[in-house]
């Protein structure tokens, strides 16, 4: 599938996927492989876990969509 027939909402989920990915490596990475002060708590991964979910709720969404349209093809 070309990126010029692919569906716009396809093209979003992969972008926010990407994004998640990123986000939370780099939350990760800011959490666990720098030094944090002292009381600070590690919550900068919670923005990539965030996106993920954000990105599972709306391909749920789609699913039954897609699976009307390929029953009516």
């Amino acid at each position: 599938m070309s990126p010029k027939s692919a569906a716009p909402s396809t093209i979003v989920t992969r972008h926010l996927s990407i994004a998640a990915v990123v986000s939370l490596a780099l939350g990760l990475f800011q959490d666990f492989g720098t030094p944090q002060p002292a009381g600070e708590p590690p919550v900068d991964w919670v923005e990539g876990v965030a996106i993920m979910i954000a990105v599972l709720i709306v391909v749920e969404s789609d699913v039954p969509q897609v699976r009307s349209s390929l029953n009516h093809h």
